[in-house]
C-alpha cells in the first residue's frame, strides 16, 4: 500500500476526479470512500487506504459539517416527498397520517 500516493499531482488529481463522482459525506460515506479509493487505483495503480483517503478529504474540507448539512438537506428532501395524505414532521423525521405518527 502506498500511502503517499495522494501527495503526488497524479495522485491528488485521480483524487479530486474520484470525489467528483463519489463525495465522501453523508449516510452511504464509507461506501463512497471505498469507490473513491477503487477509482484512484484504477486511475494511478497505486492502493491507498480507506483512511487515508479520508485523511485527505479532513484536510481539503470539513467533512464533519457537510454531513451535517447533507443529512439536513436530505431532511427537507423527505420533507417535501411526503404523501398527500399525510405531513411531514420535520422535528421528529418522521410522517403524520392523519393524525397518527408512523
Amino acid at each position: 500500500m502506498d500511502l503517499g500516493a495522494l501527495q503526488t499531482v497524479a495522485g491528488e488529481t485521480a483524487f479530486l476526479r474520484a470525489v467528483i463522482a463519489a463525495q465522501p459525506v453523508g449516510r452511504h460515506k464509507h461506501f463512497h470512500l471505498l469507490q473513491i479509493r477503487e477509482s484512484i487505483r484504477r486511475e494511478t495503480g497505486h492502493l491507498v487506504s480507506v483512511e487515508e483517503v479520508l485523511r485527505k478529504s479532513e484536510s481539503l474540507w470539513n467533512i464533519e459539517e457537510l454531513d451535517r448539512r447533507y443529512a439536513d438537506e436530505e431532511l427537507h428532501a423527505n420533507a417535501s416527498n411526503a404523501s398527500l395524505d399525510g405531513s411531514y414532521d420535520c422535528a421528529n423525521d418522521t410522517l403524520i397520517q392523519r393524525g397518527k405518527r408512523g
